[in-house]
């Protein structure tokens, strides 16, 4: 990776059109982007099994979603869900966590 005069990013990669090594660009936003979504799912996975041992059954994660089957009782809520994937992990006991959520009878992509 190096930065020139400019101040663009560039690195070796594959260029995902021509699927070519090349030379590729990117910028300090999207990078930051990735790192912010990157632990995100990070704080996703590491929460996983505490939502399984809650007795919500994990159907399907996408990037840094999750799709869960529950009972339709009081005892299970989309808010409750939010509160295990919001719990702090030890490497980041500070980091304001939030999780947005909703309860449907059937998948939607919010």
């Amino acid at each position: 990776m190096r930065i020139d005069e400019s101040g663009k990013i560039s690195y070796m990669g594959i260029n995902t059109y021509s699927q070519k090594w090349q030379c590729l660009q990117t910028y300090g936003g999207k990078l930051a982007k990735d790192v912010t979504q990157a632990t995100a799912r990070d704080i996703m996975a590491a929460n996983m099994p505490g939502v399984e041992d809650s007795s919500y059954d994990i159907m399907l994660t996408v990037h840094n979603e999750i799709l869960t089957e529950s009972p339709d009782t009081t005892n299970y809520s989309h808010e409750n869900l939010s509160t295990l994937l919001t719990t702090n992990l030890n490497w980041a006991l500070d980091l304001p966590l939030s999780a947005d959520e909703f309860g449907a009878l059937r998948y939607r992509n919010d």
